[in-house]
């Protein structure tokens, strides 16, 4: 399966569950891919990689930086790995 049909697949559980996800166009590179935007004011940014993927240089200086200023930043490899990981955000 390529990224982008992961990314589309999580898009879909995403919208199954009420949410909503933006795709990061034209940001700063090094921006996760999509923004969910949770309950109560809440989002995760998520970067998409394939499982033999690597966060380059960048993303990990960018993910960091904006960990530092309290935003969550997930790296998911599958579908799976993103659906549990809400499934744990939203109890």
């Amino acid at each position: 399966m390529s990224e982008a049909a992961m990314e589309q697949q999580c898009r879909r559980y995403v919208s199954k569950l009420g949410l909503i996800s933006i795709k990061l166009y034209g940001g700063v590179a090094g921006d996760p891919d999509r923004v969910v935007l949770l309950p109560n004011g809440r989002c995760l940014l998520v970067e998409f990689k394939m499982p033999d993927g690597r966060l380059s240089p960048r993303q990990v200086y960018r993910h960091t930086e904006l960990e530092g200023i309290g935003h969550r930043v997930a790296v998911v490899y599958s579908t799976q790995q993103f659906k549990a990981l809400l499934d744990s955000i939203l109890g």
